[in-house]
């Protein structure tokens, strides 16, 4: 074997290592976001409530849920907690 072909065979080595060495990386980096993106997918979304419960705390002030309110008029008694 020459000194050419030696070389060219140590140069088409390290290119090899090169390339698994990036394969390894981006493998890596593929499954870090893949992980991330399954919990991001799997975080249960909060329920929307209907029907609050109405707890008076005096003629004017209430709560629904924990929501503070205050009457401030009730026109023609239309305000109804149901």
């Amino acid at each position: 074997m020459s000194a050419k072909q030696k070389e060219q065979y140590a140069v088409e080595a390290k290119t090899k290592e090169k390339q698994t060495a990036k394969n390894v990386e981006d493998h890596t980096v593929t499954e870090e976001i893949t992980a991330v993106l399954e919990e991001i997918i799997e975080e249960p979304k909060p329920e929307k409530v209907k029907g609050e419960i109405i707890t008076f705390i005096d003629e004017k002030n209430f709560l629904i849920g924990e929501q503070h309110y205050r009457l401030v008029k009730d026109h023609r008694e239309g305000f109804n907690p149901e």
